[in-house]
């Protein structure tokens, strides 16, 4: 299972590399951009009472936010 869980985060970790790929990514980035997209923030945002709709729009804006906000490079 640690091994099913470490090929999970690397994976991850590479969709977030790529997506960042206009931009040069730096390690924050990447932990950044991680944590808005953990699965936790999901659940956060359903336990507070949001649709799976919602919690994706709600969770988009977030990482279009800290996007917008970082300086160029």
């Amino acid at each position: 299972v640690d091994e099913s869980v470490s090929e999970v985060e690397k994976s991850l970790d590479a969709l977030v590399v790529e997506a960042l790929r206009p931009q040069r990514s730096d390690s924050s980035s990447v932990a950044s951009l991680r944590a808005l997209t953990d699965l936790e923030v999901w659940r956060g945002l359903r336990d507070q009472g949001a649709t799976p709709g919602a919690a994706v729009d709600q969770a988009s804006a977030a990482v279009e936010r800290w996007l917008e906000a970082q300086p160029a490079r």
